[in-house]
Formats: structure tokens, sequence, C-alpha cells
């Protein structure tokens, strides 16, 4: 897709006056261009197949059986629009059935477009305050069981963790008292490791197995 190009968006929403906010966004900006509304798993499905759709913005709590939409929905890019109090196990549930991007209640402009272009693109969007170990739960399935590469050192796991809870490279450094240089290069040989394409892909194929360690996104235990 071309950059300068609109994005062709649904939006899926049960009550439609909870998500005013994005329908604004959607509508207001130019990068974005609105095919329709539904309020119902069928009518989306209709929609989708009579027009030319790129990305579904989809209420979270509109299905009861996310796999069997989603399955329907392909080859749209979808992702899920969750509110403040959305449990991590209905999150984990829509990840396994395909969603790969999240959008909150109030997010921007910029994040909504965004995560709807990363998707498209088939990556992954979730915001970085959900939390590393929330992240590594909704898109590590999505990838797979993920696992450390025996050569991942120490430090590399430090950065790592820290990745996963969000940290900028410049938050990093100052945590472990390392330059910012430094982090780039641990960055890198991590995405390397892993064949990572981005940093939340990188917790994503991780994600799984830090999960199985006494401590979670913790330090990592010897041997």
């Amino acid at each position: 897709m071309n950059d300068n190009s609109s994005v062709r968006v649904v939006l899926a929403f049960q009550d439609r006056e909870s998500f005013r906010w994005l329908g604004e966004i959607v509508e207001n900006d130019p990068r974005l261009e609105t095919m329709g509304e539904v309020s119902n798993p069928e009518n989306l499905l209709s929609f989708v197949r009579a027009h030319r759709v790129d990305a579904v913005l989809l209420d979270a709590g509109l299905t009861g059986s996310p796999a069997e939409l989603l399955a329907g929905l392909e080859p749209c890019a979808v992702l899920a629009v969750v509110g403040e109090r959305f449990s991590s196990a209905g999150l984990v549930e829509l990840a396994e059935a395909g969603v790969r991007g999240v959008v909150r209640p109030f997010d921007g402009p910029e994040d909504v477009v965004a995560a709807v272009r990363t998707v498209i693109a088939g990556g992954y969007w979730v915001p970085p305050t959900l939390g590393g170990g929330l992240l590594a739960s909704l898109i590590g399935v999505v990838d797979g069981v993920g696992r450390l590469p025996d050569k991942v050192t120490t430090r590399e796991f430090d950065v790592l963790n820290l990745i996963a809870k969000g940290f900028s490279n410049e938050e990093i450094a100052k945590n472990l008292f390392i330059t910012t240089n430094t982090v780039k290069y641990h960055v890198r040989n991590l995405f390397v490791k892993f064949s990572a394409h981005d940093r939340a892909h990188l917790v994503a194929l991780s994600g799984r197995t830090v999960r199985n360690y006494p401590n979670g996104w913790g330090r990592r235990v010897a041997g």
C-alpha cells in the first residue's frame, strides 16, 4: 500500500456511543477512509465480502467466537478495540484467533493510524503501556511458542526484559548504567538471534519461554 493512500476501514461496534472518539478519528483523518459501520458479527462478514476493506476496527466485546469470525474476515487486517477493563484472557483469545493489534480508548489519531498501517504491513501493534507480560501474551501466540536462543547473554536478556516492559533505548541505558549505543548494539544482536523484525515481534518470539522462568520477566535464571 502506498504511504500516501488512505486506508479503507470498517468500524464494528456494539455500542457506537462508547466508541465515538474512535469514530471521529476515522471520519476526520484523511489517512483513513470510513467504509461503514456495523453492529454485529453477521453484518460485519457480509459487509467485508461486499466491499474492498483494508482493516477492521473490532470492538473486542462484540464477538463470542472470535476464531470463526476472524477466519471469515481474511485477508483484512483486524485490530481489537479494547476497553480499560478488558481482561488479559480475552486479549489472548483474540490473539489466538488472529488479531495482530490493539487500540485503546482515547488513543490519538497518530497512534490509531500507525496501528492500522503497521498491522496492514504484516506487523504487530500493542501499546507498550499494556505491559511486557500482556504484550507477550497477546502476540506471542501468533508466531507459536517462543524460545530463548542458547547464545543470548545475560546482558542481552537484561535488555530484552526492559524492552518487554516498553522501555526506550535511552531508558534501558539509564536502568542498566550503559550507553545508548551499547543498548542499540544489544538490540541488534537480539533481532538477529531471534530473527525478529521489530521490538514487538522480538517480545512475541520470546514471550512464552520467559513466562516459564520462576520470575517471569525478571533476570534470567543461571543454568
